[in-house]
């Protein structure tokens, strides 16, 4: 959730040349539900195990 933050408050994903980082900066500052974030973020950490 704090990379999510992150993204959201536009700490990460400016970078030109950071296409995904740029992607994701989008989908944060659209998402605004607390729990709907951290449905999404559940779901993202279990696609790495």
């Amino acid at each position: 959730s704090r990379q999510y933050l992150h993204f959201a408050e536009g700490r990460r994903g400016g970078h030109p040349d950071d296409r995904y980082g740029q992607q994701m900066a989008r989908l944060a500052k659209a998402l605004k539900d607390p729990k709907l974030i951290n449905d999404v973020s559940a779901y993202v950490a279990s696609l790495a195990k």
